[in-house]
């Protein structure tokens, strides 16, 4: 009989150092152990006297019963949260001026020589099949405070709104016809 396994890698976040790996039955959930995990990171973390910890994760990881607990610690966290129908009401109900465009950081100066990139296999698969090319032109963040049911003190969440258009290549006019360009859709 085959055994699944799902391992948890908690790491440093610059030199990507593992500090943990814990093997778990692939059976549960991804958070399953993780906020054990963590604190013991944590504990060991701030005994070898790292001032500075952050946890970060996807929306699994946002277990707010533990929320509170990390933040009088001093841990900073960074958790993907679960869109529930009154997080987005509250976002769509946000005026105008608390949205700004996203600027993400540049890419790492090259110290030696730019590499070729390699083709874009999968842009051409898109254009030859003919399949609607949607081109990220933008994105726009929002922040508002926000209080989990389980969590004691109001945390900041933000919003992330991408702007997407149709790539109108000569080739795929028919195709691309079916979505309205500048159609803004969030991620």
């Amino acid at each position: 009989m085959q055994r699944c396994r799902q391992p948890l890698l908690i790491s440093l976040a610059e030199p990507r150092e593992p500090r943990r790996i814990v093997n778990r039955a692939g059976n549960p959930t991804s958070e399953h152990g993780a906020a054990f995990a963590c604190d013991a990171v944590a504990d060991y973390l701030q005994e070898c006297g790292f001032r500075k910890i952050v946890f970060r994760g996807d929306t699994a990881y946002s277990q707010t019963e533990h929320l509170d607990r990390w933040d009088d610690r001093g841990i900073t966290f960074y958790f993907g949260y679960k869109v529930f129908a009154n997080l987005e009401e509250r976002a769509e109900n946000l005026d105008h001026s608390a949205w700004t465009t996203l600027q993400r950081p540049s890419r790492q100066n090259v110290k030696t020589k730019i590499r070729s990139k390699p083709v874009r296999a999968k842009e051409q698969i898109v254009v030859d099949r003919e399949y609607t090319n949607l081109v990220l032109t933008s994105e726009d963040v929002a922040e508002f405070a926000y209080q989990p049911t389980a969590v004691g003190r109001c945390l900041a969440t933000g919003r992330n709104a991408a702007t997407l258009e149709v790539d109108r290549s000569p080739s795929r006019t028919a195709a691309s016809s079916l979505v309205q360009p500048s159609q803004d859709l969030e991620s």
